[in-house]
């Protein structure tokens, strides 16, 4: 049996806590979950012997990357959906994403694991486009519109 640690794909806390609840009554093997930061959301399973992983920071095994997104964000501030439908638009799995931290309107920050780091480095070049950001003003414009409409509709019965 291998003595080297072995890393699982990145998912919710409550998926390995009931992993490493099992593992418990296990006298040979421990686990260890981490996810970039103590309170994550998404978190890597790091199972190994116990006298390998012992009392080891978690920190200190290549568990969780983070990639730095920047953007012009002031006007029209982006959303976790719109960061993770970014990365998942580059043919990126979920459970190699882990938490999307917010910066505002200084872009994101996206924890993944650090073999697709470079890759998504490279291939999200756009948090959201062009198309879709016309899509919202005009459904902005007509829900404006219908409003409008909808208070003075005993002034103007055609409008419908």
């Amino acid at each position: 049996m291998s003595t080297s640690p072995s890393l699982l794909d990145l998912a919710a806390s409550a998926v390995y806590s009931d992993a490493l609840t099992a593992l418990g009554p296990l006298a040979d093997i421990c686990g260890v979950t981490w996810g970039g930061y103590t309170s994550a959301e998404r978190r890597r399973l790091l199972l190994g012997r116990e006298e390998v992983l012992g009392d080891a920071d978690p920190a200190a095994f290549e568990t969780v990357a983070a990639v730095q997104v920047k953007g012009n964000f002031m006007f029209d501030a982006a959303t976790h959906p719109d960061f993770l439908g970014a990365c998942l638009g580059t043919g990126i799995d979920r459970r190699k994403i882990g938490d999307i931290l917010l910066l505002g309107e200084q872009g994101a920050q996206i924890l993944c694991t650090p073999d697709i780091a470079p890759f998504l480095e490279m291939a999200l070049t756009q948090v959201r486009g062009w198309l879709y950001a016309q899509l919202l003003r005009v459904l902005a414009r007509y829900a404006e519109r219908r409003r409008r409409c909808d208070q003075s509709r005993l002034r103007r019965p055609w409008c419908r």
